[in-house]
């Protein structure tokens, strides 16, 4: 068989059969339950462990192995396999190591937007601190004066 003619029989069973776009938080054990179609279901699978569209030829192996050996090879056995394949670790790890530093520079810039914004307010209440401490001699200023006005002995 030529790879051509496999790549367009798939692709050709891949047409009526529209893969869903994958996210991260799709839940791997619930791909076999969503998807009935074999060579959309290996498509899924590769786009959502490996981070990647399968091959012609993974997919026709794959494919190959769950229609004509269903209780050796099952949907299961095929996602474990995949899980635990080293792409699979090395997909994994990067995808943690990108999110983890996403999280630091969100971390990051909530910490010194909070900084700035303690900042702010640190300098308004010493605003409010002076124009109170102004206010209050201007009062106690207002109240002498009327005793004195008055004739009060201070």
């Amino acid at each position: 068989m030529d790879e051509r003619w496999i790549a367009d029989r798939i692709r050709r069973d891949l047409v009526s059969a529209p893969v869903p776009d994958p996210t991260p938080a799709r839940i791997v054990e619930d791909i076999p339950a969503q998807i009935d179609d074999r060579n959309a279901f290996i498509f899924a699978a590769y786009r959502v462990l490996l981070g990647r569209d399968a091959s012609p030829v993974e997919i026709l192996r794959h494919a190959r192995l769950l229609r004509f050996l269903p209780f050796l090879y099952t949907r299961c056995q095929f996602l474990e396999r995949l899980r635990n394949s080293w792409e699979a670790i090395a997909f994994q790890t990067r995808t943690r190591l990108r999110h983890e530093a996403e999280m630091q520079a969100r971390s990051d810039a909530l910490e010194s937007k909070w900084e700035r914004d303690h900042a702010q307010l640190r300098e308004q209440i010493r605003a409010l601190q002076r124009s109170i401490t102004e206010v209050s001699y201007e009062i106690v200023e207002d109240i002498v004066e009327r005793q004195k006005s008055a004739g009060v002995p201070l």
